[in-house]
């Protein structure tokens, strides 16, 4: 989120600022005392020292952006407040012009506000998303209001690996703490571009899904498959869980099988695109075994498991 409303280059500053309307300060303190993390674009003005509200705020996760790739050249109008030293004239309402010749990936464009309380940066230029127009699309939606829900959907990642609940603080030191240093050319900042399976690995090294759960790691080669436990364990009607984390850049599908009629059958699975899968299914009692399957890719993995 972002809502304009004056930018800051200090925390406390901005938390206190007698400007910002109460309502805004007291959602941002109820979230935060739910155990909800919030995150808020840094702003799109060029600025080098100061960041919007209310990314700017303590108890707010301020995200600024990337390039995602090498692009062709880019044009932005940027605030005449900028400190942009390369500014090639101005735009037709009446803002600055900034410009790349050649972008590169997780090179920091020149409108995005950056300051020392800027926490982390996420890719945004280019993506394509959905259009407002149906059945279209937007080719090259950008911004730190891009970036924002990139980082959105990185948090819900890690929510997932862990069952759900992760104080915000956690996750903004495994965030900040595993992410690719960038240097910011306009203020020689350095900040970290978020990697999210770097930030998995290492939130499950500290918080696991299941903490009372045995945690089994082994190795797998493209379309390998580990059964565990073994031998298959008998089990009472109830709540199974599986929770299964792949090495970088790989496919992990998770399968839980129970036997009938003498026939082992899937009776639940997890088989989205990525390196983390997870299960949770109401089963009769009977036996049952669960199956870790590498599609793509090659590695190490971790699997937790609860039965009934």
């Amino acid at each position: 989120m972002s809502f304009g409303l004056g930018a800051f280059d200090n925390a406390e500053v901005c938390d206190t600022a007698p400007d910002i309307p109460r309502p805004y300060s007291e959602a941002v303190d109820q979230l935060d005392a739910a155990g909800i993390a919030i995150f808020a674009a840094s702003g799109n003005q060029g600025l080098c020292t100061q960041i919007e509200y209310p990314a700017c705020m303590s108890k707010v996760m301020s995200v600024g952006s990337v390039f995602d790739a090498s692009l062709e050249p880019q044009t932005y109008c940027i605030s005449t407040s900028t400190c942009e030293a390369e500014t090639t004239g101005n735009c037709s309402d009446g803002r600055q012009r900034c410009s790349h010749d050649q972008p590169e990936a997780d090179m920091v464009p020149c409108y995005v506000n950056s300051a020392g309380i800027l926490d982390i940066l996420a890719p945004a230029d280019c993506a394509r998303t959905a259009s407002v127009q149906r059945g279209t699309t937007e080719p090259c939606f950008r911004g730190t209001s891009f970036a924002t829900p990139f980082m959105a959907g990185v948090a819900a990642t890690l929510l997932e690996a862990v069952g759900g609940r992760l104080d915000p603080r956690i996750m903004r030191r495994i965030l900040t703490s595993t992410g690719v240093q960038v240097l910011d050319a306009r203020n020689a900042l350095l900040k970290p571009r978020v990697n999210t399976y770097a930030a998995l690995h290492a939130l499950l090294d500290e918080v696991t899904p299941c903490p009372d759960c045995p945690r089994h790691t082994g190795e797998l080669v493209r379309s390998g498959t580990m059964v565990l436990p073994v031998p298959p364990f008998r089990s009472p009607a109830g709540l199974h869980q599986g929770w299964v984390l792949g090495a970088m850049g790989t496919d992990v599908n998770l399968y839980l099988l129970q036997k009938g009629l003498g026939v082992w059958q899937i009776v639940a699975e997890a088989t989205s695109l990525t390196a983390i899968e997870s299960i949770r299914f109401n089963g009769q009692a009977g036996e049952y075994v669960w199956a870790v399957h590498l599609q793509r890719g090659s590695g190490t993995y971790d699997f937790w498991f609860r039965q009934p």
